[in-house]
């Protein structure tokens, strides 16, 4: 595994960006694992990743989309505040495993309360922006 691997990429970068989201008060992504019968009991879920390839002819692609898990066999760990202290006792290193589920994106994001992402392009990234206003037309 290569480090710092929780960091997006794609071929050429053209954007960047930010993503932010919070937890819904009724479902989580542990209730998404279950779902697609990934052992919870050993897997915790620390997050998603999701990919999309090149659109072809007006249509966009169906995501990848995979469960970021730690397995607590390793970190003899069952609570994030545990794993996190695992990874500071092991140098703030930690493992993770990809577990491939088969859900669209406006499914995944129904186990989100809230969902921000941002995207700029990166001749600007030196550039402080500022939002003056909303335009309304």
């Amino acid at each position: 595994m290569k480090a710092g691997t929780l960091k997006a990429s794609v071929q050429y970068h053209d954007y960047k960006g930010t993503v932010e989201a919070d937890h819904h008060d009724q479902r989580c992504l542990r209730d998404l694992a279950e779902k697609h019968d990934i052992d919870t009991k050993r897997y915790f879920v620390i997050g998603v990743q999701v990919r999309s390839s090149e659109v072809r002819n007006d249509e966009v692609s169906h995501p990848s989309i995979q469960l970021l898990t730690v397995d607590m066999t390793e970190t003899k760990a069952g609570s994030i505040d545990f794993i996190r202290e695992h990874a500071e006792r092991n140098g703030s290193q930690l493992n993770y495993y990809r577990f491939p589920i088969d859900i669209s994106f406006s499914e995944m994001l129904d186990y989100f309360k809230r969902f921000e992402l941002v995207l700029y392009n990166r001749q600007l990234e030196r550039v402080d922006i500022f939002e003056e206003a909303e335009i309304d037309e």
